[in-house]
């Protein structure tokens, strides 16, 4: 444990270096942290550093994508960080609540879309739904269809996400039954997604091969500051860069293990460089 530590302390070192907003022009950036790992010399790409796109991004969600202190949540702090070193300026609509399932977005995307005029939206719902039986499933998929429809009718880039799932060792910390509704929530996901034809979505971050552990969320939902949130961040941005034009300087987070029901464990790249 004590060692996984250590290497979480590295990994979120290397992450809040690449994500800080202030960085000089043509600095170089931290070597790649993933295996087989690099030459000592290889660094990110040099980005440009220059004003650029304006990006209005709607976020959807519970209280892990909810507005912290400066109207944003913690993963977007970071992912805002990655974006303006490739020229990208966000402002951030963030429509986020605290105990809010899907159905709380469903019923208010229509008019949040005409008020925010959003040009992508992303979406991380469902911890709240605990889907556990029929009718809760049922209602899980009516509300994520409704909010994929409406933002599908405004011509709106829609990122979607698997939630990310708590180790069950963390009982005492989480409750024994919370990795089982959350896995439940990501069997509706999925079956949801697999209904849309490739392309559909601008991306899908998938959180759920995020480590369930303490180090990254911090009670089995929320993520921890900055690991967890640097991590989601790293995730959105790789979900989302292909479809948005964004350039390939995040590299994909190493110590990834997790994956979303009917899938395959994601290829380990290990967090501890070697020569």
């Amino acid at each position: 444990m004590k060692f996984r530590r250590e290497i979480s302390l590295v990994v979120c070192a290397i992450l809040l270096a690449l994500a800080a907003i202030a960085v000089p022009a043509q600095a170089s950036l931290p070597p790649i942290p993933r295996m087989p790992s690099p030459s000592a010399s290889m660094v990110y790409p040099q980005v440009s550093q220059s004003p650029g796109q304006t990006l209005r991004i709607q976020v959807l969600g519970d209280s892990i994508s909810a507005p912290n202190a400066d109207g944003r949540c913690w993963w977007c702090d970071y992912l805002d960080g990655y974006l303006r070193r490739v020229g990208v300026t966000p402002v951030w609509l963030d429509r986020g609540l605290s105990g809010a399932d899907c159905g709380y977005t469903a019923s208010n995307e229509g008019a949040w879309i005409a008020a925010d005029r959003p040009d992508l939206i992303l979406l991380d719902c469902g911890t709240n739904n605990i889907p556990i039986d029929t009718a809760t499933q049922q209602a899980m998929t009516g509300q994520l269809q409704s909010i994929i429809s409406t933002v599908h009718a405004a011509g709106v880039p829609l990122g979607m996400s698997y939630i990310g799932i708590s180790n069950p060792v963390n009982i005492s910390a989480s409750g024994a039954g919370l990795p089982v509704a959350e896995a439940d929530a990501n069997i509706v996901i999925s079956q949801i997604l697999a209904g849309y034809p490739s392309g559909y979505f601008a991306g899908i971050a998938d959180f759920s091969k995020m480590p369930g552990d303490l180090d990254y969320l911090k009670d089995g939902i929320h993520q921890t500051v900055p690991l967890g949130a640097l991590t989601m961040a790293s995730i959105w941005y790789r979900a989302l860069r292909a479809s948005m034009g964004w350039p390939d300087v995040v590299p994909e987070p190493c110590g990834m293990w997790g994956y979303p029901p009917g899938g395959t464990p994601p290829p380990y790249t290990s967090c501890v460089a070697t020569a």
